[in-house]
């Protein structure tokens, strides 16, 4: 029997079609439909799916309602309906977490707002766009003659005149050209390599956020944040009781980096890096790891290392747009390798495989501009190949410290390095007193060479010349990279007496290693004293020496061994107003050298492993500083 016979009555044409009625055969087939009205399926009985109104709906004379809309199945409409809860529960998350951090006066502004719309975007909209009571604040200054005169004198200070809009509202034009300069010239030539100047200069100055490619708001807020640490125009400007300029503009990028939702460019990976370089400079890069890890993914998302993308692959693309991005590729991959080697880890990029477009050729005599530094090209060219050397010793599983195979394979590294150290200038092809270049090359060198045999310091070894034993060696590294940041912080245009995010790199792994050496090298106590007054002169620009600082006193007394004399007037009083996140630890993670004294630690720590697998754990610094720093420095 057909089974629409049973509907007794002819049924008036609706809007949408009865299905035709089909044979016998097809018709033993129970029909799909693709949703059910509401009654039908509250009653758990066949519909035949037809809208507005239902068969059976119609038959017995009631309302017939549909909860999904028509032409879509259920499956399809739970799906939309979930993507739509997810996507205002990660805006509730995101509102929340601007009322969780932002300061009492900017709270006080949204929830105003939220007391006055019942719409959940436009909250969000207006918590994005911008800070009102931090212009509020901007407004009020602007008429102060102090601030005015601050802005004036920073921008007849700087040779690099710059707007501030539209990229920032935090300072004015004054002071964002001061900042940018700042971190060209002292900043960007190491950690920040994968930002060319040039490029963001000319993107900056045209004040066009819509077409530019090397320049973000994002971008701009992060490299003035980091800047903001040393410039005395910004510390003048800064008002007690409120967020210095530093903590204003990293609020700003945080904000663009919250607006970007996660959009890959080349602009948001470099202002990922700077981010992650403020959190350092500020002590806590334990909490920025979440920046460095978003730069890796969204670099691998973008296969940065490996492709040019479509546009810049084409061969209507300019050489210039291709160096710039290969550029940034392997910049970023510099970055993180000398990151990642803070934390004894393995880096979390590959070398890149695209071609060094910005190739300079090391073998031919150097370039020099006008006003006598040598080539961006050459120097970068140089920093990369360097790079690729450093990976490999920061890379090689060397397990058995001392083995005649793990002596054999330092020693063929060390002549790798040694070929690449001799592609370098030498200093005598730079004008007299414009060297900045070779003193962080220089540095960079022996740095690398002081990793390489680090591990063999505590041994008791003589290794074919020019090593000798592993301990002098290690030491005369250190003598020499104090003596070329010594040159590099007083040559311009990277003089800089306040230090920096790359100098303090530099004096971790020096002041450290040289503590190793305090009980058994006499030698040592110099170097060391020299780099802790060096760090203890960088103290009011920098809230990462004061953990540093802390952090030699704690490896110290974790070593049993007492520091030099006249390292003792560093210490005072450094500990009183470390860094900590929410749970009350130090947020620094930094690796110290690995020695048996640090093995207890780890047995406090939980680590229920054998001995030759803690040799191998890492001890951050901050686990050793949380031990200590309540003691006295005699204790």
């Amino acid at each position: 029997m057909d089974p629409s016979g049973t509907r007794g009555v002819e049924l008036p044409a609706l809007s949408t079609p009865r299905p035709a009625k089909k044979n016998t055969h097809a018709a033993s087939k129970r029909e799909q439909v693709p949703v059910a009205c509401s009654r039908c399926r509250t009653h758990k009985v066949k519909c035949d799916g037809v809208r507005p109104t239902c068969a059976r709906c119609e038959s017995r004379n009631t309302s017939c309602t549909y909860d999904v809309a028509a032409g879509t199945t259920r499956q399809v409409a739970i799906k939309r309906k979930a993507s739509s809860l997810e996507e205002e529960n990660h805006q509730l998350h995101t509102l929340f977490a601007y009322i969780r951090t932002r300061p009492p006066d900017d709270v006080a502004e949204i929830v105003k707002r939220i007391r006055n719309s019942s719409d959940l975007r436009e909250v969000l909209r207006f918590a994005q766009d911008g800070d009102l009571s931090l212009q509020q604040r901007l407004q009020r200054k602007l008429p102060d003659p102090r601030t005015i005169r601050i802005e004036t004198d920073s921008l007849q200070g700087t040779g690099l005149r710059l707007p501030a809009r539209p990229w920032t509202a935090v300072a004015g034009d004054g002071i964002v050209s001061d900042l940018v300069s700042r971190f060209f010239d002292i900043d960007q030539p190491f950690y920040c390599a994968m930002v060319d100047h040039s490029a963001l200069v000319f993107d900056m100055r045209a004040s066009d956020t819509a077409i530019a490619r090397y320049c973000s708001p994002m971008l701009v807020n992060a490299i003035c944040a980091l800047g903001a640490f040393t410039s005395p125009y910004a510390r003048a400007i800064d008002v007690a009781g409120e967020k210095k300029l530093s903590e204003l503009f990293f609020d700003e990028a945080r904000r663009h980096m919250d607006r970007e939702e996660s959009k890959a460019s080349i602009t948001t990976v470099q202002a990922l890096c700077v981010m992650f370089l403020y959190c350092m400079g500020v002590g806590k890069d334990r909490l920025g790891q979440i920046y460095r890890y978003a730069c890796c993914e969204m670099y691998k998302r973008m296969k940065a290392g490996t492709k040019f993308p479509k546009d810049i692959a084409s061969k209507a693309s300019t050489s210039k747009h291709r160096q710039l991005f290969s550029r940034f590729s392997w910049g970023v991959v510099h970055f993180e390798t000398h990151v990642s080697s803070t934390y004894s880890q393995p880096a979390l990029l590959d070398i890149p495989t695209i071609p060094c477009e910005f190739t300079d050729d090391l073998t031919a005599p150097p370039q020099f501009d006008r006003s006598g530094t040598i080539g961006s090209a050459r120097i970068f060219t140089a920093k990369c190949r360097g790079t690729v050397v450093f990976m490999k010793i920061a890379a090689a599983q060397m397990s058995s410290p001392g083995s005649a195979q793990d002596i054999s394979s330092r020693l063929a590294l060390y002549r790798e390095l040694n070929q690449w150290a001799e592609t370098l200038s030498p200093l005598a092809c730079y004008p007299t007193g414009r060297a900045p270049e070779y003193h962080f090359l220089s540095a960079t060198y022996h740095l690398y060479a002081l990793l390489l045999f680090r591990p063999l310091s505590h041994l008791d070894l003589e290794i074919e010349a020019p090593i000798s034993r592993p301990e002098d060696f290690c030491l005369n590294a250190c003598k020499h990279i104090l003596a070329e940041l010594d040159y590099w912080e007083r040559v311009p245009p990277g003089s800089s007496s306040q230090g920096t995010v790359s100098t303090l790199w530099f004096y971790f792994f020096t002041s450290f290693t040289l503590i190793t050496q305090l009980g058994s090298n006499p030698a040592s106590h110099e170097p060391l004293t020299r780099a802790c007054l060096k760090l203890h002169s960088f103290v009011p620009y920098w809230p990462l020496v004061s953990v540093l600082l802390s952090g030699i006193k704690a490896f110290a007394q974790q070593l049993h061994t007492q520091l030099p004399p006249g390292t003792l007037a560093c210490f005072v009083d450094v500990g009183k107003n470390l860094p900590r996140d929410a749970d009350g630890d130090i947020p620094v993670a930094w690796a110290l050298p690995q020695h048996n004294d640090l093995l207890e630690l780890l047995s406090d720590d939980g680590d229920d492993d054998d001995g030759d697998s803690k040799r191998l754990t890492a001890v951050g610094m901050g686990l050793v500083i949380a031990k200590w720093n309540r003691l006295p420095l005699d204790g």
